[in-house]
């Protein structure tokens, strides 16, 4: 049976990993290429020699390969804040799509996780943890520029789902109520 969340009409926030967070791949890409570029300047790649030229077109595949694998990183998963639910798309780029839902009022931890170099980049991955022990209980982008942002911004739309849980629930629990001074008097009045 599925739970009703009354809608709190938020709009759909996504977020992506941040090429920031891929930072080595993304220098050492650039520096690959330079290399390869400075060789097609120097006419290297005009020699007749097959190892001479395996040599120097070799640091400009290796550095595309990596800024493709860049690209991957940073476009294949998404974070979306959605009215009444987190959600983690991957696979975005390939294939089989993935997704991952977690309703707000499941969340019970938001945390985050950053390297030193994270830190000076404000770059960090972010936890979000459930109160059901099922492995896919907990969703995980990794990357994400701002974090402390993020969370903030996550716990801001958890609190206030719980609290219209709350408030709905405890105005269905009053109108269920009936008063107890009623019903004796109402079966004394029917007696006589």
């Amino acid at each position: 049976m599925e739970e009703m969340i009354p809608d709190c009409n938020f709009d759909q926030i996504a977020f992506n990993p941040s090429p920031l967070s891929q930072l080595p791949a993304l220098f050492g890409g650039a520096i690959l290429l330079a290399t390869a570029f400075y060789f097609r300047v120097q006419g290297i790649w005009m020699e007749n020699s097959d190892v001479v030229l395996a040599v120097a077109m070799a640091p400009g595949l290796v550095g595309v390969a990596l800024l493709l694998c860049v690209v991957w990183r940073c476009f294949n998963h998404r974070l979306c804040f959605c009215d009444s639910y987190v959600s983690r798309y991957s696979g975005l780029l390939g294939t089989n799509l993935r997704t991952s839902r977690l309703l707000y009022h499941h969340v019970r931890g938001v945390e985050i996780e950053q390297s030193i170099l994270g830190r000076i980049l404000k770059v960090g991955d972010i936890h979000v943890g459930s109160d059901n022990s099922r492995p896919t209980s907990e969703i995980v982008i990794r990357g994400v520029r701002h974090p402390e942002k993020i969370k903030d911004q996550l716990m801001a739309r958890v609190e206030q789902v719980q609290s219209v849980l709350a408030t709905a629930g405890a105005a269905q629990q009053v109108a269920t109520q009936t008063p107890r001074s009623s019903a004796p008097h109402s079966a004394a009045t029917q007696a006589v």
